[in-house]
Formats: C-alpha cells, structure tokens, sequence
C-alpha cells in the first residue's frame, strides 16, 4: 500500500513537539522521546506518505500548496517549554486566514495543546473558534482504570 497523504508540521511558532531528531534532543537531551512525535513521522514516511517539517517564515498559502495535513503541535513561549525556538507562539492575522482557507478547502488540520493552555501564550483558540470549536482546561478522570486504585474520591 502507497501512502498519499503530504503532512507538514508546523515547527516555526515555537512549538514543543518537534519531528527533527536533532532539534528533540536538545530539547530534551535526558529523554528525546517526550519532545517529539519522530516515531510518528517516520511511521508515516515508512507508509509512504511525505512528511515535512515547516521551519521557515510564517505559514502561507504558498507553503501550504500541495498538502494534505497541517499539524500544529504545542505552539509555547520559552518560558512554559523547551521548544524548537523558531519565530513567535502567535499566528499573525494573515496566518489565521490562510489556515482557515487551507481547512475550508479540505486539508486537514491536527491541533495538539495541553492542559492550561491560556498560560502558553499561543493563540490556538482564536484559530479554533473559526471551526467552532475551542480548548478547555480539564482534568479527565477514570475511577475504574486507573493505576493502583487512585481514584478522585481517594
């Protein structure tokens, strides 16, 4: 089976997950593995789709051409997370739109954020509410599965 999917991870808005051996160590040089999804793409290239990691400028319509996926893992300021340390967490007005029309036009787009999101100084939300949809600041919790037996009530 031949993959057809073109991914590009976005890595220029300072996110904390990265798909560039090099840039997750030295993000975390003691365990790699938790700053990055490589396995992820090399999975995905393993399957024969293009995978790419967008470390270059703002994202346009140019650099979006000819994909299928964008992925937007973690955008953060410095001071929350170690990050790949290109550009700014924000996306510019201009960059929202092109996403947006990018989604519209039937790409596909992948958002990772984490629990506080507000804190990490990144915009996602305003990117989101132009799908409807938002990040909510939750813990979710299984008393059933769970290990040891920890469960909310004690």
């Amino acid at each position: 089976m031949r993959g057809f999917a073109q991914v590009l991870f976005d890595e220029a808005h300072r996110e904390a997950w990265s798909i560039r051996p090099e840039r997750v160590r030295t993000m975390n040089p003691g365990h790699p593995a938790d700053a990055g999804y490589v396995r992820a793409a090399e999975l995905l290239r393993g399957a024969g789709h293009r995978v790419d990691a967008g470390t270059e400028g703002p994202l346009t319509a140019e650099a979006l051409a000819g994909r299928d996926v964008l992925v937007i893992a973690h955008p953060s300021e410095d001071r929350w997370e170690r990050t790949t340390g290109l550009g700014e967490p924000r996306f510019t007005a201009a960059e929202l739109d092109v996403i947006e029309a990018f989604v519209r036009s039937g790409g596909g787009l992948v958002v990772m954020a984490e629990c506080e999101q507000d804190k990490y100084g990144t915009n996602l939300d305003e990117l989101l509410a132009r799908f409807g949809i938002g990040i909510r600041n939750v813990t979710v919790q299984d008393p059933r599965h769970n290990h040891t037996g920890t469960s909310p009530t004690g």
